[in-house]
Formats: structure tokens, sequence, C-alpha cells
């Protein structure tokens, strides 16, 4: 693997300096040290070689949301209200609301078709019966 691969760090300062982790968005590369390979032997693993179910998948952004939102609460909980920065308070609250909910939105969709979602998210997260997108059919028990 060419040197400006690794960061323009040469294989003996990665083996040297332990465990070096470069990310491009479909590409993870990990080099361990004290393994029996040479450091120019990567081990490679996909982003999109995980085994996730669409449901997972569409938990993980259910669990996004409630995350964010519990935290924009704590965040509005913990600013101080003095009287003179009131209105800059509420306005910034709803406006993280809103960018949390609006991102939760255009995250919670078929990837297979794009279709929202939203209408059916509860029944898909809190339930195991199956369920298929109404566009295409696919089941959210399938592989992403």
């Amino acid at each position: 693997m060419p040197d400006a691969q690794l960061g323009g760090r040469s294989s003996q300062a990665v083996a040297q300096f332990g465990h070096l982790l470069c990310r491009t968005p479909t590409l993870r590369t990990r080099v361990w040290p004290g393994n029996d390979r040479s450091a120019r032997h990567l081990a490679v693993e996909t982003l999109a070689s995980r085994k996730m179910t669409i449901r997972q998948t569409l938990r993980g952004w259910y669990r996004y949301l409630w995350v964010s939102l519990l935290l924009v609460g704590a965040f509005g909980m913990s600013w101080p209200d003095n009287g003179y920065n009131h209105a800059f308070r509420v306005g910034a609250l709803v406006l993280l609301c809103a960018a949390a909910i609006t991102l939760f939105a255009f995250g919670f969709r078929c990837p297979r078709c794009r279709m929202s979602l939203i209408p059916n998210a509860t029944y898909i997260v809190m339930n195991s019966a199956p369920f298929f997108c109404p566009k295409c059919g696919v089941s959210v028990d399938e592989k992403r």
C-alpha cells in the first residue's frame, strides 16, 4: 500500500506508533501492532458489510431521535434564564428541536426506495411483527 494512503507515514512508523485508523466514507482501515502480519498487510472492513437489518437501522434512527431530544431538554434545563436572554434561549431550543426532528425525518426512510416510514415508526420499532414498505414491498427484516 502506498505511503500516501497511510497519511504520509511510512510503514515502519505505523508499526512503531501503534494503532492507526484512517477513515473514508466507505472504508475503515486498521493496522494493529504486534500482529504476525506485516504493517503493509492491512485488515480492511467496509462499513457496508455489517450484517444489520433494515429494522435495526431504523431502531438506531429512533434511538437518535429520543437521545437528541433528551439532550436538548437537558441543555435547556442547564441554561440559566435571567430574563434578558429568554427569547433567544427559547428560539435556540426550538431550533435545536426542529433540527433533530428534521434529521430524523430524512433518516427514517426505506433504504431501497427512500420512502418515508415515519407514519409507521412506532409500529416498526416497538413490534417484531413483519412489516413491508408500502411502496417497494421490501421487508424491514431483510439485510440492508
